[in-house]
């Protein structure tokens, strides 16, 4: 499970916005992750990056600080996904991460067949649950956190939460 950047809040007050090659290195692997699974496509997920790292390469210095960086980041990477998804007319991707495959290829058939039931049920979610399981589940972002980065109430992202966990556990009953 990926960990989320050791960040504790917003900057401090007169403090220089981080360079974009902190940035860029710090949270690349991190915005992938959350387009892959947000949009299901690795064609998807990476035009999410490009678009994400090109406006925060032209807007890192609009980053006021209120937030912590990776809140900032991640609703610019939410807004950028759904906006893919809605050019493509949210049509469900067929094709899953390649880690899937290449764990079929080198690893034990029943792990990877797990990964790509897991993968496959999570891409499945509906929106919202599926964001915050994502962000939540696979980022290993707090709840709070989560809300704070869909600019809702804790309690919406706790229900959407539990819509997903109640449906992640329905099609993964096999693997519990």
């Amino acid at each position: 499970m990926a960990r989320r950047p050791n960040e504790d809040g917003g900057r401090p007050e007169n403090a220089a916005p981080p360079s974009f090659e902190e940035v860029a290195s710090r949270y690349y692997a991190s915005v992938y992750r959350v387009a892959l699974h947000l949009t299901s496509r690795h064609e998807d997920a990476e035009d999410v990056c490009q678009e994400v790292f090109l406006y925060l390469h032209n807007h890192l210095g609009d980053f006021r600080g209120e937030a912590a960086i990776f809140t900032w980041i991640y609703r610019i990477t939410r807004s950028t996904a759904w906006r893919i998804l809605r050019k493509r007319g949210k049509e469900k991707a067929t094709d899953l991460p390649d880690l899937a495959d290449n764990e079929a290829r080198n690893g034990p058939a029943e792990r990877a067949e797990k990964r790509k039931a897991i993968l496959d049920a999570v891409s499945s979610l509906p929106d919202n649950p599926r964001i915050v399981a994502t962000l939540h589940l696979l980022e290993d972002i707090p709840l709070k956190e989560v809300a704070d980065i869909l600019e809702a109430s804790q309690g919406t992202v706790r229900w959407w939460m539990f819509r997903a966990r109640e449906i992640l556990q329905q099609r993964l009953r096999k693997w519990l």
